[in-house]
């Protein structure tokens, strides 16, 4: 339904639509410079011990394919990234799909590690354009017969080009919190149930922990009953102080049918109040009424946070390349 309100161009300019996960673009921009960054740091450590083999696998915790087609782009850019590990959870589209071709969507299942908890990637039409061979009108006839059917399924050919790209693996619950356990009784480090789900994956397909790095995902205190099952005699972390701010706040929250049209008209209406709101604030101030298209509250807020996202994605990445443009110049040149 997220995409749908994207679509109705009317609501999506009203109310000033913008988005913060990874459906926007500057979300899996400022993500690409995550992969260049660790890959230098692996690489240092590699050639310190005369390794030359200097390509590097990651394994990701994904439900929308967002943080993983980041790392996609940055193999597309030239950075030597060996395999990349789809790590998944009971909702396991993605690892259905490099298993066998096919792309189903089916219920969404709650799970212990909810960042995954996704049934249909929004990312995931973005990597078919390249999968396709850039053919936007393959891509096209594949997208509409999932939306019609519920499901696509790629061509053999296709299939073994995913292959060459990408593993994949899904946790199972149990899998999740065994690993935890581990992880903590091994290393003394705490990590969420995401990670687990990623470090799992990696331990499946036995990659060579020199030259494999597993994404990270949250704060282990967000998740504290699934560290409570994972490590039951262990004193729960602290939570950080702006984690704390968090669950000291009211929940606010309104039940509204699964159906776009109240959706939209929910959110119209609060923007509505919220211009008004503004507006009679101006005024009581003696100051000017507020142009319409400035005093959308949240979708403003939102429409400003794009773009600052955006902009220090942007200055991230020029500041990356600018201190350490010897280093890619000569990886570019390979």
């Amino acid at each position: 339904m997220v995409k749908d309100a994207f679509h109705d161009k009317d609501f999506r300019d009203r109310v000033q639509l913008g988005a913060v996960n990874s459906i926007n673009w500057a979300r899996v921009l400022a993500q690409i410079t995550y992969y260049f960054y660790s890959w230098f740091r692996v690489t240092d450590g590699l050639r310190s011990h005369a390794d030359n083999n200097l390509s590097v696998n990651y394994v990701v915790p994904t439900g929308n394919f967002g943080n993983v087609l980041a790392g996609y782009y940055a193999k597309l850019m030239g950075l030597p990234i060996d395999k990349l590990v789809l790590a998944t959870n009971a909702n396991d589209v993605l690892h259905r799909f490099v298993a066998t071709g096919e792309y189903r969507h089916q219920h969404t299942r709650a799970t212990i590690a909810p960042s995954m908890d996704v049934s249909v990637s929004s990312n995931f039409e973005r990597y078919l354009f390249y999968l396709a061979g850039e053919d936007t009108a393959l891509v096209r006839t594949w997208m509409e017969t999932f939306e019609t059917t519920g499901s696509l399924t790629v061509p053999e050919q296709y299939l073994q080009k995913v292959r060459t790209e990408f593993l994949s693996w899904s946790s199972s619950k149990s899998e999740i919190i065994d690993t935890m356990r581990n992880v903590y009784e091994k290393h003394h480090y705490l990590i969420c149930p995401h990670t687990a789900a990623a470090a799992a994956a990696a331990r499946r397909h036995r990659l060579d922990p020199a030259h494999t790095v597993v994404l990270a995902t949250a704060h282990p205190a967000k998740f504290e009953d699934t560290v409570l099952l994972a490590c039951p005699h262990h004193v729960l972390p602290p939570r950080p102080d702006i984690l704390m701010e968090v669950f000291d706040r009211p929940v606010r929250k309104t039940l509204l049918p699964p159906a776009l049209d109240d959706i939209e008209l929910f959110i119209k209406t609060r923007v509505i109040e919220q211009e008004a709101a503004s507006t009679h604030e101006a005024l009581a101030r003696g100051g000017r009424k507020t142009n319409s298209a400035t005093s959308s509250g949240w979708s403003s807020a939102m429409w400003w946070a794009s773009v600052t996202i955006g902009a220090a994605a942007a200055a991230g990445a020029a500041f990356f390349v600018l201190r350490h443009h010897e280093q890619i110049r000569r990886l570019l040149r390979r």
